[in-house]
């Protein structure tokens, strides 16, 4: 990398910490006691892991993923509701039925689960063992057999909420890939129930922040590049 474009890719991520900052801050104000989640969903996005959170039902756990990905406004975003007879097509896409009749067996998979940058499985370990399968390559090598012809899957970071823990071997192995964990308890501050209660409901939108997929990629290779010097640093 040259100088002018290293200047270009620390003003990025100077940029998108700047705007991170912006928005976590107003989740916390509008998100009660879920400081700990909202940081975790920040983490993965810049770490480019994948996160779990367990909790039971109606404790705003998908709703705070969707308001941080949706934040993102040039990113792919994903998400399903699962369970283990939601059709496959759901997932990645339906046959596309005129390159059938031509003889040619693939997918139209824009806008689903190997074209997005972030995805939400919510109740996800409810799913069964061919949802998971190719889940689980997206997530591992970033890749997806469509027909015949890899495509290269721009997944940065997938979250699971459940209120349940998996209970098959295919859902330990997904499980096993969500580096993020976070449990979710209900509010327990009286002020905090009161706050809730005047809220709308409605899923707050962030995209006015204005930040962006290449703010974001800068922003995890800054700190992949703190993280090297770090482990030099202490290798030294």
């Amino acid at each position: 990398m040259n100088a002018e474009s290293e200047d270009v890719a620390i003003e990025l991520a100077l940029s998108g910490i700047e705007k991170f900052q912006k928005i976590e801050s107003s989740m916390n104000d509008y998100f009660f006691e879920r400081g700990r989640l909202i940081h975790m969903i920040l983490l993965g996005m810049v770490g480019r892991f994948n996160v779990v959170c367990l909790g039971d039902v109606g404790l705003a756990k998908t709703m705070i993923a969707e308001a941080w990905y949706r934040s993102v406004n040039n990113a792919g975003f994903f998400i399903k509701l699962m369970n283990k007879n939601l059709p496959y097509d759901e997932l990645f896409g339906p046959v596309d039925v005129q390159e059938y009749l031509n003889g040619v067996y693939t997918r139209k998979i824009e806008g689903f689960l190997p074209t997005s940058h972030y995805v939400i499985l919510d109740e996800g370990f409810k799913a069964n063992e061919i949802q998971i399968t190719p889940t689980l390559r997206c997530i591992n090598e970033h890749k997806f057999t469509n027909g015949t012809t890899e495509v290269d899957v721009p997944l940065r970071s997938l979250l699971v909420a459940s209120n349940e823990k998996p209970a098959t071997s295919a859902l330990q192995a997904f499980w096993s890939r969500m580096l993020g964990r976070v449990e979710v308890h209900p509010v327990s501050d009286n002020s905090s129930f009161v706050g809730m209660l005047k809220r709308d409901g409605g899923l707050p939108d962030y995209g006015s922040v204005g930040l962006t997929v290449e703010e974001v990629d800068a922003v995890s290779d800054m700190a992949d590049k703190s993280c090297a010097v770090a482990d030099t640093w202490q290798a030294g």
